[in-house]
């Protein structure tokens, strides 16, 4: 399935919506499909419903494809640009709620970005996960703070997601003041470069 010529018979049997070729071509890429969105995508639930979608862009692009590339790298293509459009929804979806929030959100932020064009990133709350429909981000985020060395860790999550002031961060975990700055300076840099690296 791999030849050029195998790939033309088997477009041609595609072309005039022969169900046995596209089961077949189904079988054979579907697995792969759902590794290559998995790499976009932070879920393999979210992968999956993206490989779907993708099946369905195959078939309404099927009579504009003319075969200048192979038919898995076509269809490969398709699964990143789903994956991609997906994933730029739901940022989407969160900015436009993060905006409508008006006077900075009740629930707690975590700064990312550049002085430029900095925006709030919410932390780990099940209310504006839910609210914004952006569990991706939050999957990330929650395994970004898992990851960070312990005190780092305590600290992001007293002062961002439980909402302590710093003062009495330094009085919970025995820290001074500006032990207590380094390690969430420390801890948000590392969660806005994984955001980043991710293209959040």
């Amino acid at each position: 399935m791999s030849s050029a010529a195998t790939d033309k018979a088997l477009l041609e049997l595609l072309k005039v919506g022969d169900s046995e070729a596209f089961s077949r071509v189904v079988r054979v890429y579907s697995a792969s499909m759902v590794r290559l969105a998995a790499k976009i995508l932070p879920s393999p639930a979210a992968a999956e419903d993206v490989v779907q979608d993708a099946w369905l862009a195959v078939l309404r692009a099927l009579p504009r494809f003319d075969g200048r590339s192979s038919l898995k790298t076509w269809i490969f293509q398709i699964v990143v640009n789903q994956a991609k459009y997906h994933r730029d929804r739901q940022l989407r979806l969160w900015r436009i709620e993060c905006a409508e929030d008006g006077t900075g959100l009740s629930s707690p932020r975590i700064s990312a970005g550049t002085a430029a064009g900095r925006r709030s990133l919410p932390v780990i709350s099940d209310e504006v996960t839910d609210r914004i429909l952006l569990d991706e981000v939050m999957t990330y985020v929650r395994a970004s703070v898992a990851a960070l060395p312990s005190r780092q860790a305590r600290v992001i999550v007293l002062r961002d997601v439980t909402g302590l002031s710093s003062s009495d961060v330094c009085d919970e975990l025995g820290l001074t003041a500006a032990n207590q700055r380094a390690l969430l300076h420390r801890a948000r840099t590392h969660i806005r470069h994984d955001l980043e690296r991710l293209g959040y």
